[in-house]
């Protein structure tokens, strides 16, 4: 499973998840930085979750 943080323009920001996941319920938090930790500007961001033959994707507004 892969959780990842994507910028408007498509570019990566964070991967929040990467590796196998047990089934069930799980809560990642997404603190607003990027893969080196440096904070990112409020705007609008696209998660996207893939696992093994499936995609979704979401958008979300980063607001402080």
């Amino acid at each position: 499973m892969e959780l990842t943080v994507y910028n408007a323009a498509g570019m990566r920001v964070k991967t929040l998840v990467n590796g196998k996941v047990e089934a069930g319920i799980h809560k990642v938090t997404w603190e607003g930085t990027d893969a080196r930790g440096t904070t990112v500007p409020q705007g609008v961001y696209f998660f996207r979750l893939e696992t093994g033959n499936t995609s979704l994707s979401r958008k979300c507004i980063l607001m402080k």
